[in-house]
């Protein structure tokens, strides 16, 4: 559920609007993990973390509104789908630790991965895909499979058995940095300040929440 919710989420936000605000608003799911924590411990949050749900929800509404209540930029629809993307990372996240205790990455991923698609087959016809399928396409869809699929996510679950969840949180604050810069210089995307203030109050929520406690 975590895996697909987080991936097809994902790819989904990313139609209704940009990679980058998709990126960001999957980023937001150190916030659901964090109430999972605190509803799971029966304890409030803490006073940083109060603080990143405030620069979480200062960042969402920037780039959903762009300050302006009057007008709602971010659709509703990329604004619900990232937002459920976040929190099946979010379970994606919490979930397997037990499983990585007694099972091996790539039979994790294997099984997530077969699942998810064998779920996804009862609503699309995998052998009856739409579209032009030339070169570009076949090696665009072969990337999304076996490298921003299979591979980050083999790989973050190994260095989330590694290095544990704090040090690979920050980690992977880089990917939000790096989709940034990539709609904006390669794929030459309009960002406005209000998008770019956003996404930085969410970076900072989750640099904040990933930092260890004293």
């Amino acid at each position: 559920m975590g895996l697909l919710g987080a991936q097809f989420g994902f790819y989904y936000t990313i139609s209704l609007c940009n990679a980058a605000t998709a990126t960001v608003l999957q980023y937001t799911a150190p916030i659901f993990v964090m109430l999972w924590m605190a509803w799971k411990n029966r304890c409030l949050p803490e006073g940083r973390e109060f603080v990143g749900i405030f620069f979480a929800l200062v960042g969402v509404f920037l780039i959903a509104t762009h300050g302006s209540l009057d007008s709602v930029v971010l659709s509703p629809a990329a604004l619900v789908i990232g937002i459920i993307s976040a929190v099946s990372l979010a379970f994606y996240t919490v979930m397997p630790f037990r499983l990585l205790q007694k099972y091996s990455t790539t039979l994790i991923i294997g099984w997530g991965q077969f699942l998810s698609g064998g779920f996804l087959c009862l609503f699309i016809n995998p052998f009856e895909p739409s579209g032009h399928w030339d070169g570009a396409a076949v090696a665009a869809m072969a990337y999304l499979i076996l490298g921003a699929t299979v591979l980050s996510y083999s790989v973050f679950l190994v260095g989330l058995k590694v290095v544990g969840a704090t040090k690979a949180s920050l980690i992977s604050c880089a990917e939000p940095l790096a989709s940034i810069i990539a709609v904006v210089l390669w794929l030459h995307t309009p960002l406005t300040l209000e998008d770019l203030v956003g996404m930085a109050c969410i970076i900072m929520t989750v640099v904040l929440l990933s930092l260890p406690k004293k």
